[in-house]
Order: structure tokens, then sequence, then C-alpha cells
């Protein structure tokens, strides 16, 4: 873990005690769905992609776009269980069984 943080480019001024107290949450969650760090109006919905020893691999992120005149066509609720669809999906076409 020390390794990977220490690599983690950080623009934005995140202390270590608040990224890691992040991180606990996403992974007791399994997932996150939070307000973009950088866009007004974008919450980002985010879970984890494994690979065939249930190690996480990747991320699939979508920035879901909060728009004024109900255009879009799914709720953050009905994006966020989508992209976990399509994790699992991808997750399981690399050999991850749960």
């Amino acid at each position: 873990m020390e390794q990977l943080l220490g690599s983690i480019p950080q623009p934005w001024k995140v202390s270590r005690d608040k990224l890691l107290k992040n991180l606990a949450r996403i992974r007791r969650q399994g997932h996150a769905v939070q307000a973009s760090a950088i866009t007004a109006g974008v919450t980002d919905i985010s879970y984890p992609v494994r690979g065939f020893d249930g190690r996480v691999l990747a991320a699939l992120t979508v920035p879901y776009l909060h728009v004024l005149d109900n255009s879009v066509p799914t709720t953050v609720e009905q994006t966020r269980r989508a992209v976990d669809a399509a994790a699992r999906r991808i997750s399981q076409a690399l050999g991850w069984t749960r």
C-alpha cells in the first residue's frame, strides 16, 4: 500500500489521513459514488474490475451528469446499478467467480 500511495501524483491538496479514510470507506462499500472533485454537477460512480484471483485490476468509472431538463434517461441509482453489473460482467470475463 505504501508503494502504491507513494506513486500517486497529488495534484490536489488531500491529506494522507483523509485519503486513507476515503479508501477505507470505499473498501467497505465495495464501490464509490461521490461528487466529482473537479467538475460541478457530476457524480462519479466507480466499481472495481477483478481478475481471476479476485484482486482488483482496474476501476470502471462513469461520470453521471446532472442535467436541468430531465433529458438523462436514468437516475444516479439506476446508473450505479448498471455500472455494478458492467464491472461484474467484465470481471467474470477475466475469470473472476464470486
